[in-house]
């Protein structure tokens, strides 16, 4: 079994309703708490392999989302095994199988923005910027995708997911929202001083 083998699976037809599941959980959560509440999240745990990130994936299609995959990068690196020394010091049989063989790939520039450290004041900062740079070129983008008649929630979900699968569109949007971000949370810090 190799990475192409996994990639070429991802593209299958996916054969779950689970998706739906997860959107219709997120709409009746977002019904439930309001606009204005911030405990509406949820956490998906399932063992390595059993599906988040293709359930999401999917579920993508359905509902505009900005997919990030924060594992880290030595879990897709390559089409070849773990060393066998890592298999018998570190990992189980199973675990190495699913994390030599992760898909899809992180998204690198996002994982480090999110998990570089610092003083609160400067998180806070960096997050709200890093919120604002994602919405707001996630706007810009999508009226650059479409900018006809009015189309369907759904419509618009698809057309972005399709978007961020083209080529190196997810890598090189996700660098400019990084790019984007750092600039803004160095206006926010300077102004809060």
């Amino acid at each position: 079994l190799s990475l192409t083998v996994v990639r070429k699976a991802w593209k299958r037809e996916y054969v779950s309703d689970y998706h739906k599941s997860l959107v219709d959980i997120m709409v009746r959560m977002k019904a439930n708490y309001g606009a204005g509440d911030n405990s509406n999240t949820a956490s998906l745990v399932q063992s390595s392999g059993a599906g988040k990130s293709r359930m999401a994936d999917e579920a993508s299609g359905i509902k505009f989302t900005l997919p990030f995959n924060l594992r880290p990068d030595v879990e897709s690196e390559g089409d070849h095994y773990i060393i066998f020394r890592k298999i018998v010091v570190e990992m189980s049989l199973t675990s190495l199988l699913f994390s030599a063989l992760a898909y899809p790939p992180p998204d690198p520039d996002i994982r480090n923005y999110l998990l570089e450290g610092g003083k609160e004041i400067f998180l806070r900062a960096r997050y709200h910027a890093f919120l604002w740079a994602a919405f707001r070129l996630s706007t810009g983008r999508l009226k650059s995708l479409h900018s006809g008649s009015q189309i369907s929630e759904q419509e618009l979900a698809r057309l972005w997911r399709e978007h961020l699968l083209g080529g190196n569109a997810r890598r090189d949007f996700y660098w400019e929202i990084v790019e984007e971000a750092r600039r803004k949370s160095i206006e926010l810090i300077y102004r809060s001083a």
